[in-house]
């Protein structure tokens, strides 16, 4: 089968650091705060921009009133406690965002398009968290 990497299964894998390995089962990971909590601030800034402009007649600004307005509601939800996280165990993964769960096993036939769905890289890069995920996948599937 597939690896969410590419790689195929079974290939050599990459090393884990020992807080994320699955002998620590259940795992869970969580968005960085940081970039949260900048792209809350550009979408307040924007905000504010838009209210200055709606204020001198410019419909587009209550356009991006209410559309950065939003992102800013979303940006600032995030933030809250078990909004958003990944969590590994020895039966599959949990995707969280929004406060709404989605739940994938290991055993699923492919794991392909998994990878292109996941709202976030939880702190890591993109394939330092494929490769996390094949690990635990080939050890539990």
């Amino acid at each position: 089968g597939s690896s969410l990497a590419g790689a195929p299964r079974g290939a050599s894998l990459p090393a884990v650091p020992p807080e994320l390995s699955p002998d620590r089962a259940p795992v869970t990971l969580y968005p960085q705060r940081r970039r949260t909590i900048v792209l809350a601030l550009v979408s307040a800034v924007f905000v504010v921009v838009g209210a200055l402009a709606a204020a001198d007649g410019a419909a587009i600004g209550w356009a991006a009133v209410g559309f950065f307005g939003l992102c800013l509601l979303v940006f600032l939800a995030l933030l809250l406690p078990g909004a958003a996280f990944l969590r590994l165990d020895h039966e599959g993964f949990t995707i969280c965002s929004l406060f709404r769960p989605g739940r994938v096993r290991w055993r699923a036939r492919s794991l392909s398009g998994v990878d292109g769905g996941l709202p976030d890289t939880y702190g890591l890069e993109a394939e330092e968290l494929a490769g996390l995920l094949n690990v635990w996948r080939d050890r539990y599937a």
